[in-house]
């Protein structure tokens, strides 16, 4: 998942590029609503089908220099995550408690600690 966030201004409005963060940071970004707008969440769906389009030619481990139609094209893919995860407002998963294995701790658990 990729969830995108902006920046607020000290006024609480909404200011600058829009920026895309993984889910342990989008946890904390999203319980800090004063200085960042959530603008939703995407699976990456439009970037995957932009790469499969794109592909960058490496010549003994240099990256070749993207020409602008390609450049288009991932500019493209960028803009309708950001417009689904406008329609996508799924919250964060919280990445603060987890289970012995890694995983989320399950949320009965969490009351119960929370009681404690």
């Amino acid at each position: 998942m990729i969830y995108f966030f902006q920046r607020k201004n000290t006024h609480g409005q909404p200011f600058g590029e829009i920026i895309d963060v993984d889910a342990r940071t989008a946890w904390d970004y999203y319980n800090i609503p004063r200085n960042f707008l959530y603008i939703g969440c995407s699976d990456g769906r439009f970037i995957k089908e932009a790469q499969k389009k794109v592909t960058i030619k490496k010549d003994r481990g240099i990256n070749d220099d993207i020409s602008e139609p390609k450049k288009k094209i991932i500019r493209e893919a960028i803009e309708k995550e950001i417009e689904f995860a406008r329609t996508n407002r799924l919250v964060p998963i919280n990445h603060t408690k987890m289970n012995l294995d890694g995983g989320q701790m399950d949320g009965d658990i969490q009351r119960y600690l929370k009681a404690l």
